[in-house]
């Protein structure tokens, strides 16, 4: 038994203004660049946004790389907010697909952690010379030495609470995206 019959499209029918948009060079690449990475974190989150990420977009579907299957899951569920929120930035979508591919971080959002050096100096780091000349001129050996670890782990426990203040003025100057509960 054959099945329903294929209609031809003849030369004369119409084609859609879209598609001979996107047919051109010009077309391709606003359509590649309909949503930017700015825009996806602010329409998609911060979480989302480290671990996915805009691709194409193709006759009303937004192709979106994602980090594992979990996060395709997770993006389905949020699919109609996402969709949502596009629609308000005047970015009509009509569905999300995912592809499990690796997924290049953004440059900045999250949060902000310090650099792994400054948290090695803060370990590392010794006395002041005032300090360790006090230090020395305890006579019992025992005292010092108590004296001393502690002295460091002030110092330690201050500098940690500077790298701390430090990161905490850096996500004060990141952009809040709305909806977020930072």
């Amino acid at each position: 038994m054959a099945g329903p019959k294929r209609r031809k499209r003849s030369r004369s029918e119409p084609t859609r203004l879209g598609d001979l948009v996107q047919q051109t060079a010009p077309g391709k690449a606003a359509a590649s660049v309909v949503v930017s990475r700015q825009v996806w974190e602010a329409v998609a989150g911060v979480g989302f946004a480290r671990r996915t990420h805009p691709t194409r977009f193709d006759r009303g579907t937004l192709w979106v790389d994602v980090a594992s299957s979990g996060w395709a899951q997770e993006l389905a569920l949020a699919e109609r907010v996402i969709l949502q929120r596009l629609e308000a930035r005047g970015v009509v979508v009509q569905r999300l697909r995912c592809v499990v591919r690796e997924v290049a971080r953004p440059d900045r959002g999250g949060i902000y952690a310090p650099p792994k050096a400054a948290v090695q100096a803060a370990r590392e780091l010794e006395l002041t010379p005032e300090v360790a000349q006090a230090i020395a001129k305890v006579k019992d050996p025992d005292l010092r030495d108590i004296i001393a670890k502690t002295a460091r782990a002030a110092a330690r426990r201050q500098a940690e609470v500077d790298l701390k203040r430090e990161a905490a003025q850096v996500e004060r100057a990141i952009p809040r995206i709305p909806g977020s509960k930072r």
